[in-house]
């Protein structure tokens, strides 16, 4: 028998924290899994009971208006505390890899790594954008002197951001940036329903999914955010996107992680940023998290050593972080 519940109030003891409980009822005893979050599939704690009155009689107070919720006994060989079929990797072959998990997906057990997050940038990273955005620059620019050519604003934009090519350009224009910014904003997104996924991204975040990670962004980009992720039909694969109108500073600024890590209580040990400019992975540096500098190929980006890996194609991304 299994059940679980979820508390009334998080229960704090030291730095211990418990939002979420489940009781098993096995052969071998009775126990108590304690878990850190409410969507949490593995415990972060358990203990062990000589009866149901006992465990009842110290937990039954605790718990929420829902009360406890009965779900099936865990499959043969899979983990007790676990939400999802979850097992020690090899252990159906009887060569358990301890510390390595597999999660049973469509009939076929493949590699899972609990409670992983993956951030990810937009622009050049997911979104193959930068053919939209680099016209949209030398649009802007278009009747002024002295501002950067083609060539040169593709490798601003690449290798820092559209500010700096809009920063550029005004002081070659002697103006003052929020000119030519507005400028910019007034043309920008005209042509949003050009702008494709990047080959491979769509694999690269359902094979990541389907080995139980999560996924966020975090992005410069503005309101049209979420408008070209739905239209592409890969919103949904996100738990939230943190655009530019959310009021965090720029990156390589952390506020914007942080703020992702504290709210879902992400593990940073298991955390990536992903993107293909180093501010990217500056970002993941400053925010205590990995990096992942994406170099497609062709790239001017030239990594700063602060990247925890790097990947010419998306899809490498899975094929290096989850487990085999």
């Amino acid at each position: 028998m299994r059940k679980y519940a979820f508390l009334k109030e998080p229960l704090q003891r030291g730095e211990s924290r418990t939002v979420k409980i489940m009781l098993y009822e096995a052969e071998e005893g009775i126990y108590l899994f304690e878990y850190g979050r409410p969507d949490a599939q593995q415990c972060t704690d358990d203990l062990c009971y000589g009866s149901l009155e006992e465990l009842y009689g110290d937990w039954d107070a605790l718990i929420g208006e829902t009360g406890w919720i009965d779900i099936p006994d865990p499959l043969p060989g899979c983990q007790h505390d676990a939400f999802l079929p979850l097992r020690v990797k090899g252990r159906g072959t009887g060569r358990p890899e301890w510390g390595k998990y597999e999660i049973l997906q469509d009939g076929k057990w493949v590699g899972y790594v609990p409670d992983t997050a993956f951030i990810w940038d937009l622009d050049g990273t997911l979104l193959d954008s930068y053919k939209v955005i680099v016209p949209d620059l030398l649009d802007t620019f278009r009747d002024w002197p002295g501002a950067p050519d083609e060539e040169e604003v593709s490798r601003l934009v690449i290798t820092h951001d559209v500010a700096t090519a809009i920063r550029r350009a005004a002081e070659g224009a002697g103006i003052p940036f929020e000119e030519m910014k507005a400028r910019y904003d007034g043309i920008s997104g005209k042509r949003n329903h050009e702008i494709r996924l990047i080959p491979g991204a769509r694999k690269a975040l359902e094979m990541l999914s389907a080995g139980g990670a999560r996924h966020f962004v975090v992005t410069h980009r503005g309101g049209s955010s979420e408008e070209v992720l739905k239209r592409l039909g890969v919103y949904d694969l996100f738990d939230e996107v943190v655009t530019g109108r959310s009021g965090f500073p720029r990156k390589p600024a952390p506020d914007a992680v942080n703020y992702l890590v504290e709210k879902y209580g992400l593990d940073k040990d298991h955390s990536w940023y992903v993107g293909d400019r180093t501010i990217d992975t500056d970002c993941a540096a400053n925010a205590g998290i990995k990096g992942i500098l994406f170099l497609p190929a062709g790239s001017p980006c030239v990594p700063n050593g602060r990247e925890t890996l790097t990947v010419e194609a998306l899809p490498d991304i899975a094929e290096k972080c989850l487990p085999h």
